[in-house]
């Protein structure tokens, strides 16, 4: 009965995967909200999920071993859009851009002569943006600030509304990032 029941779940998750694609592609997907978290779902978080290349079993299988058996409450939970403004627990303000599989943003400690001021691209993990995925990438310090490093900086995604430093080169000094504002 539980092989069942899992295998139910992943079904569950395939489906509701798949019925979000159809809709991003006929046009009609606006927004799909989780009465149970608040959390919407935007058309470019859709364009993520749908762009996804390889949904497989086993990714279904993490998705509902998740919290719930909902497919509905398991997608609000897991994809997340990273578009907006973030505030850095080393002081700073990060503008993020989330595009496809891609992550950039402009971070600077304030706006009128910065002690720091930066730029970030990472790429997402096979999976996707979700709770729990990774993102790899690349900082570099621009001349805006006064510091002038460089590095990698692999992130993860803890909730649709906090980052965390999972490994960093070059000296970068946030490790905690929490959104403040979403989209532009």
């Amino acid at each position: 009965m539980k092989f069942l029941k899992k295998k139910l779940k992943i079904f569950v998750a395939l489906v509701a995967s798949t019925y979000l694609a159809i809709l991003l592609v006929a046009g009609h997907l606006q927004q799909v909200s989780a009465k149970t978290t608040g959390f919407q779902m935007t058309s470019s978080t859709a364009a993520a999920i749908s762009s996804k290349q390889s949904f497989d079993e086993n990714n279904a299988s993490q998705l509902a071993d998740d919290k719930s058996g909902d497919a509905s409450f398991l997608l609000a939970q897991t994809f997340v859009d990273l578009t907006g403004d973030w505030q850095g627990n080393d002081g700073g303000t990060y503008y993020l851009r989330q595009r496809g599989s891609e992550l950039f943003w402009y971070g600077e400690g304030t706006p009128i002569s910065p002690a720091f001021s930066n730029v970030y691209r990472g790429v997402r993990s096979s999976f996707g943006f979700f709770v729990g995925s990774e993102i790899t990438g690349n900082w570099i310090d621009v001349p805006k600030g006064v510091v002038a490093g460089s590095g990698t900086l692999n992130l993860r995604i803890d909730s649709p509304t906090q980052l965390r430093t999972i490994s960093v080169t070059g000296g970068f000094a946030g490790s905690v990032w929490t959104k403040i504002r979403s989209g532009f």
